[in-house]
């Protein structure tokens, strides 16, 4: 059955609806999905012979679940060679594969049967999924059993609130993907050229191959401005641009995002994720430069080797989600980093970083004073971009260059009110 089936129990489905802003204790809520694995009793009993749920939603993303009444073959596990444990995977099947999420799996029944619970980091569904092989006693889960059914809960929350602000691609809504690479109408073409090296013949050597990538300098003045810019000065029709030192596959990415479409497999490739932010950024394609760093986040994992360049690509490109990232990361593990000195060189920005993310942190441990109103500088950068986004200002930018911009915002609505108030008060006076 397809999983957005309407008018059906098992279609696609919103688990919770906040209106207005949750206080802060309560915006990591758990995002319940519940599967019937019906006559479970008659399911295959032998060992590795799975059977798997129809895809569903949750989080934004679709999930399976491979169950197995028999359980897997799992060597040397110590367990009763007479008792069978039933087995459970969960699975990713979204075209975005970095996931990091809290979960929970249990057995629903009258009495609560505990289950499993874990973090865990999908960077690419290898096939397995994640789970556990010793997930419930099969004589236990018949005693369990609602109307001969087996009944999992699947419960989900991100494991850091609030999820990174990704805005919407603006070109999604329109007709612009029928133009994506059409060459009839093109009056630019750009030729894509990889890195560029020395070379003993001439001054520059190209490395790999060149493509060509049509395109529409009408569509890119809306779009992305400074690419257009580049073929002013061409007096060929249609208007040749050399675009050198980037990869077609990211060249193709940004055009591909430029005409509303899809980016395929984005965020499969960590290195491609960070060569779109570097061309996003260099074109200001802002809106795909936060997506593409908001994968690019959940998909590295920091470690002392990497932390010091990562904060400096951070810091050139002003990613100031990545570089929240890099703050918490020092901030867990700034005894051994000081050991190290590993971040002897970096840059002053970030002392100021680590600030903010203790402060954060101190904000949400804060028990006793739960209900005061959370001060700009406690907000994550998701936050941060998500209040500019809804008072329409621009969301690239430092943390100190967000908060000013929404106080500066947030001044300007008080002071309108204020005359607004005025306006209403002498009119009253004036018997109008």
């Amino acid at each position: 059955m397809l999983p957005n089936c309407k008018g059906t129990i098992s279609g696609l489905h919103t688990a919770l609806v906040h209106v207005g802003i949750p206080p802060h204790e309560l915006q990591g809520e758990w995002a319940k999905t519940t599967l019937y694995f019906h006559d479970f009793a008659a399911l295959p009993t032998e060992r590795d012979k799975v059977t798997w749920s129809p895809n569903f939603h949750c989080l934004g993303y679709e999930w399976y679940v491979g169950l197995y009444p028999g359980g897997v073959e799992v060597e040397d596990d110590g367990s009763d060679a007479t008792t069978k444990q039933v087995s459970i995977y969960l699975h990713s099947d979204s075209e975005t594969k970095n996931i990091h999420i809290d979960c929970k799996i249990d057995v629903r029944s009258n009495n609560k049967i505990k289950g499993m619970k874990f973090t865990y980091k999908f960077v690419g569904d290898d096939g397995f999924g994640f789970g556990r092989p010793w997930f419930v006693d099969r004589n236990i889960a018949l005693q369990h059993l609602i109307h001969e059914a087996l009944v999992i809960e699947v419960r989900m929350k991100p494991v850091k609130f609030p999820p990174p602000f990704i805005p919407d691609n603006p070109s999604q809504s329109n007709t612009l993907q029928e133009l994506f690479m059409d060459e009839e109408f093109a009056d630019i073409v750009f030729h894509v050229r990889g890195e560029t090296e020395e070379s003993e013949t001439t001054e520059q050597g190209v490395k790999g191959s060149t493509m060509k990538f049509y395109a529409h300098r009408l569509i890119l003045k809306k779009a992305a401005p400074l690419l257009a810019e580049l073929s002013a000065s061409s007096d060929t029709s249609p208007a040749s641009v050399d675009i050198l030192n980037v990869s077609s596959t990211a060249f193709k990415s940004l055009l591909r995002y430029i005409y509303g479409r899809e980016i395929l497999n984005f965020g499969l490739d960590t290195s491609l994720t960070k060569e779109i932010i570097d061309i996003a950024d260099k074109y200001g394609v802002i809106k795909l430069k936060l997506e593409a760093e908001a994968i690019y986040v959940a998909s590295i994992e920091l470690t002392f080797e990497n932390v010091l360049e990562t904060l400096l690509f951070a810091d050139a490109k002003n990613c100031a989600l990545l570089k929240e990232e890099i703050m918490d990361f020092v901030e867990r593990n700034a005894t051994e980093l000081l050991e190290k000195e590993t971040l002897k060189d970096a840059p002053d920005c970030l002392f100021r970083g680590t600030l903010a993310a203790m402060a954060r942190r101190n904000a949400t441990k804060d028990v006793a004073d739960k209900k005061r109103k959370r001060v700009a500088n406690e907000l994550s950068i998701s936050e941060l971009r998500r209040e500019a986004d809804s008072k329409g200002l621009d969301v690239d930018g430092s943390r100190e260059m967000l908060i000013a911009a929404i106080k500066a915002a947030n001044d300007d609505e008080v002071d309108e009110d204020k005359n607004k108030g005025d306006v209403e008060n002498n009119q009253g006076e004036n018997g109008e």
